[in-house]
Protein backbone atom coordinates (compact mmCIF):
# COMPACT_ATOMS: atom_id res chain seq x y z
CA UNK A 1 0.00 0.00 0.00
CA UNK A 2 1.40 3.31 -0.94
CA UNK A 3 0.03 5.32 2.29
CA UNK A 4 -0.84 4.74 5.35
CA UNK A 5 -4.46 5.80 6.72
CA UNK A 6 -5.24 5.85 10.37
CA UNK A 7 -9.02 4.63 11.66
CA UNK A 8 -10.17 8.40 11.78
CA UNK A 9 -9.41 9.51 8.19
CA UNK A 10 -10.53 6.03 6.41
CA UNK A 11 -14.08 7.22 7.30
CA UNK A 12 -16.78 8.53 5.37
CA UNK A 13 -15.77 12.29 4.34
CA UNK A 14 -18.55 14.71 4.29
CA UNK A 15 -19.69 16.39 1.06
CA UNK A 16 -17.17 19.38 2.02
CA UNK A 17 -13.94 17.74 1.83
CA UNK A 18 -10.41 18.91 2.71
CA UNK A 19 -8.25 18.94 -0.26
CA UNK A 20 -4.98 18.90 2.17
CA UNK A 21 -5.96 15.31 1.98
CA UNK A 22 -4.42 15.08 -1.48
CA UNK A 23 -1.04 15.61 -0.20
CA UNK A 24 -1.13 11.80 0.89
CA UNK A 25 -1.35 10.49 -1.81
CA UNK A 26 1.68 9.28 -3.72
CA UNK A 27 2.24 9.39 -7.47
CA UNK A 28 3.63 5.95 -8.97
CA UNK A 29 2.63 4.58 -5.83
CA UNK A 30 -0.56 5.31 -3.59
CA UNK A 31 -3.70 2.68 -5.31
CA UNK A 32 -7.11 3.80 -5.64
CA UNK A 33 -7.86 1.63 -2.67
CA UNK A 34 -5.72 3.84 -0.79
CA UNK A 35 -7.40 6.98 -2.53
CA UNK A 36 -10.95 5.16 -1.39
CA UNK A 37 -9.81 4.56 2.36
CA UNK A 38 -9.04 8.58 2.74
CA UNK A 39 -11.95 10.09 0.40
CA UNK A 40 -14.59 6.96 0.47
CA UNK A 41 -16.12 6.73 -3.07
CA UNK A 42 -15.81 9.09 -5.72
CA UNK A 43 -18.01 11.26 -7.24
CA UNK A 44 -17.63 9.95 -10.94
CA UNK A 45 -15.65 6.74 -12.47
CA UNK A 46 -14.44 7.55 -16.25
CA UNK A 47 -12.41 5.33 -18.56
CA UNK A 48 -9.88 7.36 -20.17
CA UNK A 49 -9.02 5.15 -23.06
CA UNK A 50 -8.18 1.41 -22.45
CA UNK A 51 -5.75 1.63 -19.85
CA UNK A 52 -6.17 4.37 -17.64
CA UNK A 53 -9.60 5.88 -15.74
CA UNK A 54 -10.18 9.21 -13.89
CA UNK A 55 -11.67 9.32 -10.35
CA UNK A 56 -13.35 12.42 -9.38
CA UNK A 57 -14.42 13.96 -6.37
CA UNK A 58 -16.66 17.38 -6.23
CA UNK A 59 -17.82 19.67 -4.01
CA UNK A 60 -19.98 21.98 -4.05
CA UNK A 61 -21.32 25.01 -1.73
CA UNK A 62 -24.39 26.64 -0.98
CA UNK A 63 -25.84 29.50 -3.41
CA UNK A 64 -25.74 31.82 -1.15
CA UNK A 65 -23.98 34.74 -1.58
CA UNK A 66 -20.74 32.70 -2.31
CA UNK A 67 -20.09 29.67 -3.60
CA UNK A 68 -17.09 27.63 -3.09
CA UNK A 69 -16.08 24.47 -5.26
CA UNK A 70 -13.45 21.64 -4.75
CA UNK A 71 -12.74 19.17 -7.55
CA UNK A 72 -10.10 16.20 -6.89
CA UNK A 73 -9.52 14.36 -10.27
CA UNK A 74 -6.71 11.47 -9.79
CA UNK A 75 -5.79 9.41 -12.54
CA UNK A 76 -4.86 5.48 -12.44
CA UNK A 77 -3.68 2.94 -14.40
CA UNK A 78 -4.96 -0.35 -15.52
CA UNK A 79 -3.21 -1.87 -12.19
CA UNK A 80 -5.30 1.15 -10.51
CA UNK A 81 -2.30 3.10 -9.17
CA UNK A 82 -2.22 7.07 -9.10
CA UNK A 83 -0.13 8.23 -12.13
CA UNK A 84 -1.35 12.04 -12.10
CA UNK A 85 -3.49 14.49 -9.10
CA UNK A 86 -5.22 17.32 -10.44
CA UNK A 87 -6.77 19.36 -7.79
CA UNK A 88 -9.14 22.77 -8.17
CA UNK A 89 -10.87 25.00 -6.01
CA UNK A 90 -12.48 28.36 -6.24
CA UNK A 91 -15.09 30.29 -5.06
CA UNK A 92 -17.78 32.59 -6.94
CA UNK A 93 -20.56 35.17 -6.29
Amino acid sequence: MGLTVSASAAAEVSADFDLSLADRVVVGKSTRYDIEALLGRPDDVTARGPRMRSLLYEYRGPDAPRQKSKKLLFTIDKDEVVREIRLQHGESR
